[in-house]
């Protein structure tokens, strides 16, 4: 029976420790990389640079200061710039990265971090996010046109 190669691991606590057991997983086709807590964004950056062929990322809580990033200033672009650095993106199912685009000011503002997310990830088809107002996840499909545009 031939063996299958490990293509999703979940749950890990993403720190300076888990990192380096995370790096011998290099290169072993792994796409899909589940994320419950983590404990800087520099760790993120780390994570790229060793799974930059991930399809799916779920962070969770990702695009809203955690851990020990309490008292960032990271801006919408940095996660933007972040997550560009996985190649391959398709989905990123639990992105609190969205209420901060939900928070802008006005619709051209959201429509330029959505339009400038696309470019930077020219794979990403998917987002997903915890609806406070309905209190279940929410899947928000991207659509690539003359214009882009989403569905909730």
């Amino acid at each position: 029976m031939p063996q299958r190669s490990l293509e999703r691991i979940s749950r890990v606590f993403l720190d300076q420790d888990t990192l380096p057991a995370l790096g011998k997983l290099k290169g072993q086709g792994i796409r899909e990389l589940a994320v419950g807590q983590y404990d800087a964004f520099q760790s993120v950056h780390r994570l790229a640079g060793l799974f930059s062929e991930l399809t799916m990322l779920d962070i969770t809580k990702f695009g809203t200061p955690d851990r020990s990033d309490a008292h960032s200033s990271y801006t919408l672009d940095d996660y933007i710039d972040v997550v560009s650095r996985f190649h391959f993106l398709e989905r990123l199912p639990d992105l609190a990265l969205w209420e901060g685009i939900e928070q802008l000011p006005d619709e051209q503002e959201r429509n330029a971090v959505v339009t400038k997310l696309l470019q930077n990830c020219p794979n990403l088809t998917h987002l997903g996010h915890w609806g406070t107002n309905s209190k279940a996840v929410v899947d928000i499909v991207l659509v690539r046109g003359a214009e882009v545009s989403w569905e909730q």
